[in-house]
């Protein structure tokens, strides 16, 4: 993260040298800080770029729906398609469920 120092490093840098040598040091220090920046936010995701999703048909009654829904919650799944059975109490759903949260 840059921080507020950096940032008045960099006015005071601009300031302080006149001509082509302060704007190409401004502008090296700059390259360096974003480029470090990058690094450390590419770093601190998951290593993940694609990930493998089942797609899950899922039933249950529907005074346990609530339940369900928390579970696919806390495993980071969303539910696209939500259906009733006819002349039953239950639901089916369908779901994207990531593989490593299954």
């Amino acid at each position: 993260v840059v921080s507020a120092d950096r940032l008045s490093d960099w006015d005071t840098l601009a300031r302080s040298e006149d001509g082509d040598s302060s704007s190409s040091m401004l502008s090296g220090k700059l390259i360096s800080e974003v480029r470090d920046f990058l690094r450390i936010a590419m770093l601190s995701c998951p290593l993940r770029i694609v990930e493998p999703i089942y797609d899950c048909s899922l039933q249950c009654e529907q005074t346990q729906i609530g339940n369900l829904y928390a579970v696919l919650t806390k495993r980071r799944g969303t539910v696209y398609k939500e259906e009733i059975i006819e002349g039953t109490m239950l639901f089916l759903l369908s779901a994207y469920l990531p593989v490593s949260e299954s």
